[in-house]
């Protein structure tokens, strides 16, 4: 790994007893801050985001910080991030909505199939509305006593299957799919097909066990998790949601730091958003391209007809994902609309 910072592989009741409760900002001391991860210092999340943050942060502070790492589920499953953070075993962590659940269901409308743009327009329509005060900020992270300091739309998700292509809406109907996240699973369930909710780490033993025929997946997840052994089959021509991938760091740490530290973290935090969103969009066709030349993947293209009915059953799940949600008496409405607004604002 690059950088100055620590991978950490100790146990965690070893860790938690040597936590120091100092406060974070006090200027004679040097900051310390416990980064826990999902994904293995190899990824490209971890790489192009939680590294190069990390990086970033240190080429102003220097001395003045040090970044404990935990890649690779160290501290806790996906699932378990923003407990992470509430118990302040760690400080910032990654605490994506299609791990988390519920507590961050409003966050998914990035996650959504149907919209339009690159990631990047889809990360700056987000951070519209996850900044400071904006909507997602007062109605789902300023709740939770997080922050947001990176926010970025990662992964336009296609669909991978194992036993056979799937080239229509027929096609698919009934297969057991992999899922991440309500978006996702509402996504699987109005195409037809039986989402099964599993993380990133769990999917290449379904496939080769028979639980999941397949996954909506990004393709620069393949080769990270070996996928490319197990997917035969791709459906290309639509876009089946994205991913958003989300750092927060606890709000009780950060109301202790002092004010320099907190604009070089969020400065980072947005050069890393853009930096990931960026090296997403000019890479993921690549991806793709060369699991299709390597003969890994055989990939169908939707077109015409096909296509258009594609189109409608995703069209349909932004619906679906609001109206649930609403009925929760959790405002998806607003949020769809102003996420949407942002989103057409960007494309201008």
């Amino acid at each position: 790994m690059t950088g100055t910072f620590k991978g950490k592989t100790a146990a965690l009741g070893l860790m938690v007893a040597s936590l120091s409760w100092a406060s974070p900002g006090s200027a004679q001391e040097k900051l310390t801050i416990r980064l826990a991860d999902t994904y293995s210092n190899t990824h490209y999340i971890s790489m192009e985001a939680a590294q190069h943050w990390m990086q970033k942060v240190e080429e102003t502070l220097g001395d003045r910080i040090d970044f404990e790492y935990y890649p690779a589920q160290q501290l806790g499953k996906s699932a378990d991030m923003l407990s992470l953070l509430e118990s302040g075993v760690a400080d910032v962590a990654l605490t994506s909505p299609a791990y988390i659940g519920d507590r961050l269901a409003l966050a998914q409308v990035a996650e959504l199939p149907g919209m339009t743009g690159t990631q990047c327009d889809s990360t700056a329509a987000f951070w519209a509305l996850a900044a400071d005060g904006e909507l997602l900020d007062r109605e789902v992270f300023e709740p939770l006593g997080i922050k947001v300091l990176v926010a970025a739309s990662a992964a336009p998700n296609k669909l991978y299957t194992t036993a056979r292509a799937v080239e229509t809406l027929d096609d698919i109907r009934g297969m057991k799919l992999r899922a991440a996240g309500r978006a996702i699973v509402q996504t699987i369930e109005l195409l037809g097909a039986v989402p099964v909710q599993m993380a990133g780490p769990e999917v290449y033993q379904a496939v080769t066990r028979g639980t999941v025929e397949g996954a909506v997946w990004p393709p620069l997840s393949v080769k990270p998790y070996d996928l490319q052994n197990v997917f035969k089959y791709g459906t290309d021509g639509v876009t089946l949601g994205s991913f958003v991938v989300i750092y927060t760091i606890r709000r009780d740490f950060w109301d202790g730091l002092d004010e320099d530290v907190k604009t070089v973290l969020e400065e980072a935090g947005r050069e890393t958003s853009r930096h990931l969103c960026r090296y997403v969009d000019e890479n993921s066709q690549a991806v793709q391209d060369e699991l299709a030349e390597k003969g890994q993947v055989t990939f169908a293209t939707l077109e015409g007809v096909e296509k258009a009915r594609w189109d409608e059953k995703l069209n349909q799940v932004q619906e679906t994902w609001a109206d649930e949600l609403q009925s929760r008496g959790r405002p998806a409405g607003d949020v769809l609309k102003a996420f949407k607004e942002a989103l057409a604002a960007e494309a201008r």
